[in-house]
């Protein structure tokens, strides 16, 4: 048995109560049409006009489905979901969202799905042939049921199958439980034929809600408790076949045309909220923020903002330039359009004066009772009875002061008969902008400061012995009787003629309006309304009020405060706030919207092959339903890859040269956060085990490198060794050379022949000279290097010896040039005398006439040294020579020349050429080119 909850609302409506549901549907008509809508079409990205549906999710995105696709909205741009992307048609006539954050779609189609992570995922039929028809939607958990004609479909493997009521197994929880809400609906609506006989059908989870023609019931599925309510009589007139019960961030709403209200524990209809048929809505949302959202079957998508469902809007497009109240009403002050009287009865404002010249504004006077309409083509004059009389004169802004009125005009200033209405006299000015009474004065605020009118002329008031040269734009007076100055981009100031003071945070701003009520001061500029706290010594501000407050445009014109309201106006028209102003945040995350690596995107993978140069790319998305559009700043870092957080405004940020690593995206803003996970996944050669093997074939390397270092370095020291040691077995084959026997026996021969002659003192010459020889020989075996100086003497000793040996048979010469140091220009030791000797025993011993011996030293550069040893000889071509089986000692010269020059401290050449080519003693100079290296 169902136990019902529901009693039966009264059939009887007295006449007292039917008038005040007319007043109550009247005031509801006329607070829905002052509201402000925010309206999104096709050009603002919707796919189609045609809207079925709007839903939010978990996340605070919010969904529309049209004829056209499925969009996702962020509060700034439209994602489309279509048959491009995977939907079997675009036409999607309901959507369901389950616990676990599936966006599933419904149409008549041969498959059906769900959306996850801007992924659509799409099931067919299990009879390739059928047409899927969800006229019932059962959504229960993570589960979705439907069925028509008494069918039922549910999801498994991939498919929707037909469910076989007959066959189906007990042991399948989830399919019994369906089949027992089903069956318990199904009873319900039998038993109620007569309500609910056309009814709607919707199961949520474990409610069955079904709406009649004049009620609507909810069943607990598990406890079998009905809730059955009669609609409100402010519904009643509605279309009852278009009202809805839609499951929405945790809470049911019921929605139909020009309405919406939540679902309360009981199920009643609270929170009525209402918007105007205008729209031609049948179906709303109220979001987790309080928006409302409207869908049209024709016009797109609607918000009310829920800041805005507070505020009173009116003139809408219109530029509203000045607010003055009067005893008549509030009269707005419209560009282009004239003046317009608010009437309080109806909430409207009503056109009281049509201007076809251009609107400057609107001054009551209270010393004549009466309001001005200022235009370019003259005054109009309203009486207290609403009486309009027009005259000629013209003024932008007027004041009375001493029984008469003040316009300006381009040329100047003048002054009005309030009576006659006509000028009586003109003061000659440039700039006016406006004018006010003052401490009985009549103070102007020009374009190039304030003025104080003074016998017919306009003079400059000094203010601390200065002019005050900013460009003026309005007059006002503070509650302390202060003047208060507002300026075109300089901003506002505070003054009594005698201090000045620049009042905070309007720095550079124009401020077009000032108000005063109580200790609260309100600047309307082109940034908002600037809200000061008021004090004796100080100002300071309190609030800045602009769009997010339901202003329709930041650049304000005017203000009145008006009891517990501000009336603002500005360029899109004028807006009534209440005063407890409240400003809500309408932001609610911050995600990844789209992201990719070297080209790829990644928002499907977690993970992709490291490339050289792949730049990692992430396009940064918002949740954000606020009326300001400007970027906001927000964090991020890419860990391990960063520590530090950064902040940016950008919505792309860009990582280059990211080596292969796990990493996490973090974005943070406010109170909100989110991250998103990806691997740079190694190529082969950057793996563990490849840097493992090139670690180890590089140290291998690098062994046989240094073993190979180590063994140059080993030849290198035998090579040098081999080359010492060949230097000193040459030395030692020249000093043989210089000391073989021969020598030795002719040199004491041809001194014995001196004794034997008698000449002792030449064998004692020639003896000393010998002896001093044969010790040079030894000494100089001991060195490595000798000075020329040293060489040479050498060189005079052994020549004056073989000169004896051949009995004055041998002449001999030794030139040096000048730039020869003689004693600090090295040579190798034993280099020349082997040629020399060389040159005497080959070259002249064979010669029969007189032969002659020279030596030249010549200095080539600093390091350099030229030595030709010259002789007459026979020359080598004439020479006899004889193969002894030995080597001679040009070629012990050349080898010990080779390694010299391989040591590294020489670089020695050695050359021969025929000294007299033309004579048959043809001679021989041999040259040396010796260079030290240093």
């Amino acid at each position: 048995m169902i136990l019902s909850k529901f009693s039966k609302a009264k059939n009887k409506i007295t006449l007292n109560s039917r008038f005040a549901i007319f007043l109550l549907v009247l005031f509801v008509f006329l607070s829905v049409k002052a509201q402000k809508y925010d309206h999104y079409s096709v050009e603002d990205g919707l796919p189609g006009n045609m809207v079925y549906r709007v839903t939010q999710d978990k996340k605070g995105f919010v969904w529309a489905i049209t004829d056209k696709g499925i969009a996702r909205f962020n509060g700034n741009t439209f994602k489309i979901f279509n048959t491009k992307n995977g939907l079997p048609t675009n036409d999607i006539w309901d959507i369901q969202i389950t616990n676990d954050h599936k966006l599933w779609y419904f149409s008549k189609s041969a498959s059906l799905g769900y959306i996850e992570n801007n992924e659509v995922f799409d099931f067919p039929a299990e009879n390739p042939d059928e047409q899927l028809f969800p006229a019932i939607i059962f959504k229960i958990d993570n589960d979705i049921y439907f069925g028509y004609n008494n069918l039922s479909y549910y999801l498994h493997d991939g498919q929707w199958k037909l469910l076989d009521e007959a066959t189906a197994s007990d042991d399948d929880e989830k399919l019994a439980r369906y089949l027992r809400y089903k069956n318990k609906m199904g009873d319900f609506v039998a038993a109620n034929k007569q309500r609910y006989q056309r009814g709607l059908l919707r199961v949520l989870d474990s409610l069955g809600i079904i709406i009649g023609e004049k009620s609507y019931a909810v069943l607990n599925l598990n406890s079998n408790d009905l809730f059955e309510y009669n609609f409100p009589e402010a519904i009643k007139a509605k279309d009852p076949g278009l009202f809805r019960v839609h499951a929405v961030n945790g809470e049911l709403q019921f929605t139909g045309p020009e309405f919406v209200a939540n679902m309360d524990n009981d199920y009643q209809l609270v929170n009525l909220s209402f918007f105007s048929e205008d729209l031609k809505a049948h179906f709303a949302m109220r979001d987790k923020l309080g928006n409302l959202w409207m869908a049209s079957l024709n016009q797109g998508l609607y918000k009310l903002p829920a800041v805005n469902r507070k505020n009173k809007y009116w003139l809408e497009g219109k530029r509203v330039r000045q607010l003055e109240d009067t005893p008549l009403g509030i009269i707005a002050s419209v560009q282009d359009y004239g003046f317009y009287l608010y009437n309080a009865s109806y909430d409207s404002f009503d056109l009281l004066n049509k201007s076809e010249g251009f609107v400057y504004g609107t001054a009551y006077i209270d010393q004549l009772s009466a309001a001005f309409l200022l235009t370019s083509k003259g005054i109009v004059k309203v009486n207290a009875n609403g009486i309009l009389q027009s005259f000629s004169p013209m003024a932008r802004k007027i004041c009375y002061h001493e029984g008469y009125l003040y316009g300006n005009v381009s040329s100047g200033l003048n002054q009005i008969d309030p009576i006659q209405m006509q000028v009586t006299r003109h003061i000659k000015g440039v700039g006016i902008k406006d004018i006010i009474s003052y401490n009985n004065m009549l103070i102007v605020g020009t374009s190039n400061g304030l003025k104080q009118l003074k016998n017919d002329s306009l003079l400059p008031i000094q203010i601390n012995g200065q002019v005050f040269s900013r460009p003026i734009m309005n007059l006002g007076k503070l509650p302390s009787g202060i003047l208060l100055i507002t300026t075109d981009g300089f901003g506002a100031y505070r003054t009594d003629l005698e201090e000045i003071t620049q009042i905070e945070k309007t720095e550079y701003l124009s401020a077009n309006s000032q108000v005063v009520q109580d200790n609260n001061l309100w600047l309307s500029t082109s940034q908002g309304v600037l809200q000061y706290d008021l004090d004796q010594t100080k100002i300071t501000l309190k609030n800045t009020i602009g769009t997010e407050y339901g202003v329709p445009s930041v650049n304000t014109h005017t203000i009145l405060a008006q009891g517990d309201a501000l009336w603002i106006g500005t360029d899109n028209g004028l807006v009534k706030l209440p005063s407890d102003l409240q400003k809500q945040d309408q932001y609610l995350g911050i995600y990844v919207e789209k992201g990719s690596y070297a080209g790829k995107e990644i928002n499907k993978v977690d993970k992709v092959d490291y490339q050289k140069s792949g730049t990692l790319s992430y396009v940064i998305g918002t949740i954000d339903f606020s009326q300001k559009k400007e970027s906001s700043p927000y964090e991020y870092r890419l860990y391990p890859f960063e520590t530090k957080w950064i902040t940016t405004t950008s919505n792309i940020i860009n990582f280059s040269n990211l080596p292969p690593n796990d990493y996490t995206l973090q974005l943070r803003k406010g109170q909100n956060s989110s991250t998103h996970k990806f691997s740079i996944s190694p190529l082969w050669w950057q793996k563990p085990i490849s840097k493992v093997v090139f670690v180890s074939l590089g140290s291998l390397l690098l062994l046989l490198l240094l073993l190979q270092i180590r063994r140059y370095e080993i030849n290198k020291k035998l090579s040098k060794l081999e080359i010492q040691n060949k230097l000193t077995e040459f030395e030692l084959y020249a000093l043989r050379s210089q000391m073989n026997p021969h020598f030795v026996f002719n040199s004491l021969a041809a001194i014995q022949y001196c004794i034997n002659n008698g000449d002792i003192r030449s064998a004692e010459s020639y003896l000393v000279k010998f002896s001093r020889l044969v010790r040079q020989f030894f000494e100089l075996s001991k060195q490595k290097e000798v000075t020329v100086s040293k060489e040479v003497e050498l060189l005079k000793n052994y020549l004056d010896i073989e000169k004896l040996r051949f009995n004055e048979k041998l002449e001999y010469s030794i030139k040096i040039g000048d730039s020869v140091e003689v004693s600090k220009v090295n040579i190798p030791t034993m280099l020349l005398q082997p040629v020399v000797e060389n040159a005497i025993n080959h070259g002249i011993f064979n010669k029969e006439s007189k032969g002659r011996v020279d030596i030249r030293f010549q200095q080539n550069g600093d390091n350099s040294l030229e030595v030709e040893i010259e002789d007459n000889g026979v020359g080598f071509v004439n020479t006899k020579k004889t193969d002894s089986g030995k080597r001679t000692s040009s070629h012990v010269l050349e080898d010990r020349l080779l390694f010299l020059n391989k040591s590294g401290k020489w670089d020695i050449s050695l050359s021969h050429r025929e000294a007299y080519p033309e004579k048959e003693d043809k001679g021989n100079i041999t040259t040396f080119k010796i260079t030290a290296i240093a």
